[in-house]
């Protein structure tokens, strides 16, 4: 078997390494995942190309257009999903509910509405239209993520000014 993508099967005790240690183990990381994934769509692309006809031709036999299809290939199983993505435009969807409305239907039987509001309008708003709408507003922070780099004579006169 063919191994493309090295990096060690075991990682260094972290608790230990020096900053600079730590830099080099994730610059590897950042390649490794680089490499990966480029392998990974070079993968998916060979797979494409062997298998995308007849695939389409299984899913037209079984009359639909997306979905799951499998395929027997020199012992193996082969299982060709292609998902489906709806999209609806937003224009549209606002005048069709109109006239469900017009028409004495609840939309809510029908549709699932969620507003939106994107933060830099939300902050540009008067405070009497953000006082409205803070209490509908809850703010949660996502997963925090550090990276390290290596601090050079320009950028270090800019980190002394920030702290």
């Amino acid at each position: 078997m063919t191994t493309f993508v090295s990096i060690s099967p075991v990682l260094p005790d972290l608790k230990v390494q020096p900053l600079a240690g730590l830099a080099a183990i994730g610059a590897e990381f950042t390649q490794a995942k680089l490499r990966l994934r480029q392998h990974e769509d070079a993968l998916q692309a060979e797979y494409e190309r062997r298998f995308a006809g007849r695939a389409k031709e299984m899913r037209l036999q079984q009359d639909k257009n997306t979905g799951i299809v499998r395929l027997d290939a020199d012992g193996y199983v082969v299982i060709a999903d292609l998902p489906r993505k709806v999209e609806y435009d937003q224009d549209r969807l606002r005048q069709a509910i109109a006239f469900l409305v017009n028409w004495g239907e609840d939309p809510d039987n029908y549709v699932v509405t969620e507003y939106k509001v994107p933060e830099s309008r939300f902050a540009a708003w008067p405070p009497k239209i953000r006082e409205l709408f803070e209490p509908a507003r809850t703010v949660r922070t996502g997963k925090p993520v550090y990276k390290l780099e290596a601090v050079t004579a320009e950028s270090s006169a800019t980190y002394c000014e920030e702290a």
